[in-house]
């Protein structure tokens, strides 16, 4: 079985602190019949920085990775907000399938799948970007990522007086068409085609082509990670990396 797994944020230096050989979490992954591990990138397996351009794993975690995805009782998966392309280019791990913006794109095999329903509200989101564009146009430090299924407004470097603000406006933009949904994270808000995907259900589309007597993990430390907690219980393992108090996580 794979090796003890992580518990504390992970730094940009040093892979995950490990957990004491004699938990329980340990003990459940050392007597499964398999495991799948499913990860976030931002705050999991990589440090939040201003920039998301600049987050990428640790060479020891990319070694880690390596392991894990070349055993034959394990299977990986990473589960992102970020546009698949981009994640992509961000785990050069052979063996690990992958899941962006938060679910509505799987690589499974190679292959990327986009279902029709999230196509077909791609026109929105071309909207919903032009207004945004121009309704916050002159906020300080506020960023406009097209991730071309979703949108996300990065808040990070806007002043705190600023916020407020700028929620009201996404919020505005959003409520003017009816095939768009927003959710706030981490000092960012998103803006997605209102279908029914998320992190859980590509956790639970991952389980589906997995054996099912394996032990579904995950890992994650944002609101969008709840999903996949809940996705897996009662059965799987929810970890929360950072402090929550009321996190779906085991």
């Amino acid at each position: 079985m794979p090796p003890q797994w992580a518990m504390t944020p992970t730094e940009p230096s040093s892979p995950p602190g490990v957990v004491s050989e004699g938990s329980d979490l340990v003990k459940k992954i050392d007597t499964a019949d398999g495991l799948l591990a499913g990860l976030d990138f931002d705050g999991t397996l990589a440090p939040i920085r201003a920039d998301p351009e600049t987050p990428e794993l640790s060479p020891q975690l990319e070694e880690l990775l390596n392991r894990l995805a070349s055993q034959q009782h394990v299977r990986v998966v990473v589960i992102s907000g970020r546009a698949l392309a981009d994640l992509a280019d961000r785990i050069p791990v052979p063996g690990v399938d992958l899941a962006g913006n938060h679910g509505l794109e799987l690589r499974l095999d190679g292959e990327r799948r986009v279902p029709e329903r999230v196509e077909q509200r791609l026109p929105d989101v071309r909207e919903a970007l032009e207004s945004l564009r121009a309704d916050l146009d002159g906020v300080p430090g506020i960023r406009i990522e097209d991730k071309q299924l979703t949108l996300t407004v990065h808040v990070r470097e806007t002043p705190p007086n600023h916020v407020d603000g700028v929620r009201e406006t996404v919020s505005s933009v959003v409520a003017d068409s009816s095939g768009l949904t927003l959710s706030e994270g981490k000092q960012v808000f998103e803006v997605k085609p209102a279908v029914s995907l998320d992190k859980g259900t590509a956790m639970q589309r991952f389980e589906q082509q997995t054996p099912t007597e394996w032990l579904s993990l995950y890992l994650g430390d944002d609101t969008t990670d709840e999903d996949a907690f809940r996705a897996i219980q009662p059965e799987g393992i929810g970890v929360h990396v950072g402090e929550r108090s009321d996190s779906a996580a085991d």
